[in-house]
C-alpha cells in the first residue's frame, strides 16, 4: 500500500479540521439564545435554575474528550488566562473574527481555528478560562497567554495569581508563556512594560504609566 504523500496529508487534516471546526461552532448560537431568553423570565429563581442546567450542558459539550486527551489530526493546545476585566475575551474575539467587541465573558469559552505552521495544518484548541487555572488544564495546555489590561491594576495582579496556581501541578519551564497587555484606546502617552518576566513584575505604576520591574 502507497503511503500518502504530504499535500494528501495535508489536504486530509485540512478538510478534518474545517469540518470539526464547523460542527463545534454550530452549536454555540443556540447556547447563547438560550442565555439570551433566560434574561427574560422574571422570576429570577427560576432563571438561576435554568442557567445551571444550561452550563451543565455546555460543559458536557466542551469537555468532550478532545480538550483532555490527544487525537489523530495534529492539534496545539492553547490557554488563556486572565480575570474579567483583562480584555481576554475580545483579545480572542479579535483573533478569531477580525473584529472588536465591548463585552467580556466571565464564563470563558472554547474555541477552534486551523493554523498553518512549517507548512503543516494544525487544529488550534483555545481554552479561555473563567477562572483559575486547575490541574487539568495546566497538564493539558501546550502555551498560555497570559493577559490583563493596562489600564487595570487588579487585572494584573490576577496574573500573579494565575502563574502561581499553575506552578503547584506543574513546572511552568516547561511551558511557553506569553505575557499580553489590553487597552481599550491608543492615547498620546503610551504605557511601557519594562520586565519580561510574569514574576519580576509588580502593578505598581499601572496608573502611573509604566509597569516597573521589583529591585
Amino acid at each position: 500500500m502507497n503511503a500518502r504523500s504530504p499535500m494528501q496529508s495535508y489536504w486530509s487534516n485540512s478538510l478534518a479540521i474545517r469540518q470539526e471546526i464547523q460542527r463545534f461552532e454550530s452549536v454555540h448560537p443556540s447556547i447563547y439564545a438560550i442565555y439570551d431568553l433566560i434574561e427574560a423570565i422574571p422570576d429570577h429563581l427560576i432563571q438561576q435554575q435554568i442557567r445551571e442546567h444550561v452550563v451543565c450542558i455546555e460543559d458536557s459539550f466542551v469537555n468532550s474528550q478532545e480538550w483532555t486527551l490527544s487525537r489523530s489530526v495534529p492539534d496545539l493546545k492553547l490557554g488563556i488566562l486572565g480575570s474579567v476585566q483583562s480584555g481576554k475575551s475580545a483579545l480572542v474575539h479579535r483573533y478569531l473574527t477580525g473584529s472588536y467587541m465591548q463585552e467580556e465573558s466571565p464564563e470563558g469559552g472554547r474555541f477552534k481555528k486551523e493554523v498553518i505552521i512549517d507548512g503543516q495544518s494544525y487544529l488550534l484548541l483555545i481554552r479561555d478560562e473563567g477562572g483559575i487555572p486547575e490541574m487539568q488544564f495546566t497538564h493539558w495546555v501546550d502555551a498560555v497567554i497570559f493577559v490583563f489590561s493596562l489600564e487595570n491594576e487588579m487585572s494584573f495582579q490576577a496574573v500573579h495569581s494565575h502563574y502561581a496556581k499553575m506552578r503547584q501541578y506543574r513546572d511552568t519551564k516547561e511551558i511557553p508563556l506569553i505575557l499580553v497587555g489590553t487597552q481599550a484606546a491608543v492615547k498620546a502617552r503610551p504605557l511601557v512594560i519594562r520586565c519580561v518576566k510574569v514574576e519580576e513584575c509588580t502593578p505598581s505604576q499601572v496608573s502611573s504609566g509604566g509597569i516597573d520591574c521589583r529591585d
